[in-house]
């Protein structure tokens, strides 16, 4: 468990590290307040379905099993993330246009 926590704590704290860096750098400044509204928004907006989600579910699938597969999905969708993003490519071409 402390290794499933380990691994998604760091995936997720360095997409939020490379998403608060990208903001700054690709978003016009008058439009900041805006697209990060719409980010909060967005991520608070589909918290109250994925509980849902999780509790119909926990109907059909042992509760250990859910458990599971949300620690061990998420560093998954993370690197897929920064890999489908190529948000690494974006950070290299903003430097170089610096």
């Amino acid at each position: 468990m402390l290794a499933s926590l380990f691994v998604g704590g760091a995936s997720t704290g360095a997409g939020a590290v490379i998403w608060g860096t990208l903001l700054p750098r690709l978003i016009p400044m008058e439009m900041i307040g805006r697209v990060a509204s719409l980010d909060f928004f967005v991520s608070i907006a589909f918290m109250p379905v994925s509980i849902a989600i999780a509790g119909l579910l926990a109907l059909i699938v042992p509760v250990e099993t859910i458990s599971i597969v949300a620690g061990i999905i998420p560093p998954f969708l993370a690197l897929a993330a920064l890999v489908a993003g190529r948000m690494r490519h974006t950070e290299i071409l903003q430097r170089l246009c610096t």
